[in-house]
């Protein structure tokens, strides 16, 4: 069960399903381009999961990334929230 996280929740405008979707862009993005690192429990539970870019990579750099749901995610952002998609673009000033 994960804990509900006001910052994605809010980077989404409180669209839980869009949530949804950032989070399983961002991890697959990581996977490509980045390391991803998950803290377990000595039974093996998950506790804790870090998406990390190393020096000389960046997050959604590339198509490769890009193509793991982060486009979908996005275009699907700029139909329902149009605000919240100007955010990204200003704010965060990621590219797609």
């Amino acid at each position: 069960r994960w804990v509900p996280d006001p910052v994605a929740r809010a980077m989404v405008g409180g669209r839980d399903d869009l949530r949804v979707q950032m989070h399983r862009a961002v991890v697959r993005a990581t996977i490509v381009g980045g390391e991803m690192w998950i803290a377990t429990t000595d039974d093996g539970r998950v506790v804790g999961t870090a998406c990390w870019y190393p020096p000389g990579s960046d997050f959604l750099a590339d198509d490769a990334q890009t193509s793991q749901g982060f486009a979908d995610f996005f275009a699907q952002l700029e139909r329902v929230d149009p605000g919240i998609h100007k955010w990204w673009l200003e704010t965060v000033r990621l590219r797609h």
